[in-house]
């Protein structure tokens, strides 16, 4: 691992702990070097110790120093155990003279040297301030990015749950708008089948009438012919035949009449059966629109949250009002009132009266 540290290698190394340097000597510094924890919790004990061992050295060369020097002003001479003693011992035997400059030149020297040592430790010491500074800095970057990611996973999840409720709400809603439309159709069809067995009613009522109203025209004309017959031979008879003759033509029209509306008012009535046929053929189309619409919508995935739901207005505007709102304007207008015996001929007609029936309104299925 490389430290980026340039190191005074003028000192001397076994006299304190260091970190062991590479081989390589073009060391090149670099501030962007990325260090795990882990790396820089060690290179922050390594370079305590040296600075402790830097420290060590430094007190007990200063003592030594201190000690000499003090020796030196109190006695007017060094120790018998000191190297330099040994020297002058040596040069007063051989009568040569000590150059005091020289030893405080040297003394000199290894302070400065002392001094050198304790600006590079310091600046080592800075620099793996520095190191340690942006490190934490960049974890506490890291710390502020999990952080928010946390804060966006849980936003996320949130977002989820309220789609999920949402995509709830909305499936129990067409449930509901499904159970109104089955529940609809079935009270449509069972309008339609009693409609239907109305219709088959009066058909078969006014089937009969019909053929009842022709036998009666046929009796009739041949009543009709057989007096005339009887003028023709005859001379013309009294006045009660005359009347007679004319009341007959008279019930002839009013029968004549009643058979027309009788048609009409069977084709008016094949033609409601033929629209309420429409209407629930419409409403099973929309019923089956509707579950088709269920299906589809639980089916969505929940991972796209960020996409639209289908919006169902509360007032039900669906295709099937429309279509039953048309069906119900074009059966709505009131039909002709279904003709009764009241309008058969009097008391003094030979003619049997037909059963009197009142009239009915077919109401329109909602």
């Amino acid at each position: 691992m490389n430290l980026g540290f340039n190191f005074d290698m003028d000192y001397p190394q076994s006299t304190s702990k260091h970190i062991p340097l590479p081989h390589n000597n073009l060391i090149k510094e670099s501030d962007d070097i990325d260090f795990t924890k882990d790396e820089l919790l060690k290179l922050l004990s390594y370079l305590e110790g040296e600075l402790q061992g830097r420290d060590e050295v430094i007190a007990r060369l200063r003592n030594e120093r201190t000690k000499f020097l003090l020796y030196d002003a109190k006695y007017g001479k060094l120790g018998g155990n000191d190297p330099f003693c040994a020297l002058r011992r040596d040069s007063t035997m051989t009568e040569e003279e000590l150059d005091e400059k020289d030893i405080g030149q040297l003394y000199e020297s290894q302070l400065i040297q002392l001094e050198k040592l304790i600006s590079v430790q310091r600046k080592s010491h800075a620099r793996a301030k520095n190191l340690l500074a942006s490190a934490e800095k960049r974890h506490n970057k890291a710390l502020r990015e999990l952080e928010l990611e946390k804060e966006r996973k849980c936003r996320y999840a949130e977002q989820g749950d309220d789609v999920l409720a949402l995509l709830e709400k909305e499936r129990n809603k067409l449930t509901q708008q499904l159970e109104f439309q089955i529940s609809e159709v079935m009270m449509c069809k069972k309008e339609t089948e009693k409609v239907e067995r109305k219709l088959e009613a009066e058909k078969e009522r006014h089937k009969s009438m019909v053929l009842f109203l022709i036998n009666e025209r046929k009796q009739m004309l041949v009543k009709m012919h057989e007096l005339r017959v009887r003028t023709e031979n005859h001379a013309p008879t009294s006045m009660a035949e005359q009347t007679l003759i004319e009341e007959l033509k008279k019930e002839v029209s009013v029968l004549r009449q009643e058979r027309d509306i009788l048609k009409g008012n069977n084709k008016s009535l094949k033609a409601e059966n033929l629209s309420l046929k429409e209407v629930v053929k419409g409403q099973e189309a929309d019923l089956l629109m509707l579950r088709k619409n269920l299906i589809s919508n639980t089916k969505l995935p929940l991972e796209k949250t960020e996409t639209h739901l289908p919006q169902l207005s509360d007032e039900r505007s669906l295709v099937v009002a429309n279509r039953m709102a048309t069906s119900s304007s074009v059966i709505g207008p009131s039909r002709t009132r279904l003709a009764n015996s009241s309008s058969f001929p009097s008391e003094k007609s030979r003619l049997p009266r037909a059963p009197s029936s009142p009239a009915r309104n077919i109401t329109s299925p909602r």
